[in-house]
């Protein structure tokens, strides 16, 4: 498995550099230097990993689930996730800095890194290059947003805010505009190409943990503390709309054709709808199929599964399960419970990954969605 994944890999590589408007040259070297004078990416020798490798699969009804187990004093839990959409593999983000590529249908470990020399900033967000599938961005939560190349995994440090703290990152269709939310509540706009700050939204009175950039409108949607949704237009200086009340504490915001999807770190009542055009609430979801025992929703993560075209299924992370919802239908589907908090997850064709501060990675295998 892990051979046609990386034969995959070369193919992209191949194809792409030709395309890559990117000034980074071909040799590492190049790759690694960065302006701030940061240490260079490099990729970390599997041999010398020391954790265990521990898989365990099991199988349910509706899906098989398949566990990756690794010490949490070592990693610190999983805070980010992402699945290639192009490519047979997925990253994952750690407490103390590191990021590993892992092999879609086998999980096997392919390649590891390091964004964190002490172990304590986490990689809290991650996205692809929209056009070109092997850069991947990642921001740490000391203000830190790198680029690395998958097929090599080397990298470099793109840009840093040194008195922020960073939450959530997004790309441009382009890919040649990234957007950052963090600490001061403001909406940082960076070109890519340039390695520069090139615009700031300002609006938020708190932290903004979720940002999102909707493909179809170019227009950025972000959250936080301040239970504001707001929404960017790059023509604008101010919010051109905002929703009042979801109370975001993660990636808890998606976009689906007119319709808003916000998930709140509340006990009920956190999955919402909003009309994009008016602002106005669509729908609360209440499932009639909820535990009465449940210790509350408190939604860390949440979007729309991609397979659905009509937009009417949901992933869900928070307290103590994984759930998949239907909203016209009010009804909870799927719930995988699990003992600590879900606060990442991501999905591609039928298969989710998720994980949070349990030292388990999981990956949920459904027969359908």
């Amino acid at each position: 498995m892990a051979s046609n994944c990386k034969e995959k890999i070369k193919k992209y590589k191949n194809a792409e550099n030709k395309k890559c408007k990117f000034s980074f040259s071909s040799s590492s070297t190049e790759l690694n230097k960065s302006k701030t004078g940061s240490c260079p990416i490099e990729p970390t020798s599997l041999s010398n990993i020391k954790y265990p490798k521990q898989f365990l699969h099991v199988e349910r009804r509706n899906y098989s689930l398949q566990l990756v187990q690794f010490p949490v004093e070592i990693l610190k839990g999983i805070h980010s996730l992402k699945f290639s959409q192009t490519l047979g593999f997925y990253v994952c983000g750690y407490g103390n800095g590191d990021i590993e590529m892992r092999e879609e249908m086998s999980n096997r470990l392919l390649a590891k890194t390091t964004l964190s020399l002490d172990g304590q900033d986490p990689v809290v967000s991650l996205c692809f290059h929209p056009k070109l599938s092997h850069f991947l961005f990642a921001a740490c939560s000391y203000g830190k947003i790198h680029l690395i190349k998958t097929h090599s995994f080397t990298g470099k440090l793109l840009f840093e805010q040194k008195k922020n703290e960073l939450h959530s990152i997004d790309v441009s269709s382009t890919g040649n505009l990234l957007f950052s939310g963090g600490k001061d509540g403001q909406i940082r706009v960076y070109d890519v190409q340039a390695e520069k700050v090139v615009r700031k939204f300002e609006g938020h009175r708190f932290r903004v943990f979720c940002v999102k950039y909707d493909f179809h409108t170019n227009l950025v949607i972000s959250g936080g503390w301040d239970k504001f949704v707001k929404i960017w237009d790059l023509r604008e200086q101010n919010a051109i709309k905002t929703i009042k009340g979801p109370y975001i504490c993660g990636d808890a915001i998606d976009m689906r054709g007119s319709i808003i999807l916000t998930g709140s770190w509340v006990e009920t009542d956190s999955i919402q709808l909003w009309d994009f055009g008016t602002s106005k609430l669509l729908h609360t979801f209440r499932a009639t199929n909820r535990h009465r025992h449940f210790i509350g929703e408190y939604v860390y993560c949440c979007k729309f599964l991609q397979t659905d075209t009509d937009a009417e299924k949901i992933l869900v992370g928070g307290t103590d399960a994984l759930e998949v919802l239907n909203w016209k239908k009010r009804k909870i589907t799927e719930r995988l419970e699990v003992p600590k908090t879900v606060q990442t997850l991501d999905d591609k064709q039928t298969s989710v990954i998720f994980g949070g501060m349990e030292p388990l990675l999981r990956i949920a295998k459904f027969k359908e969605l």
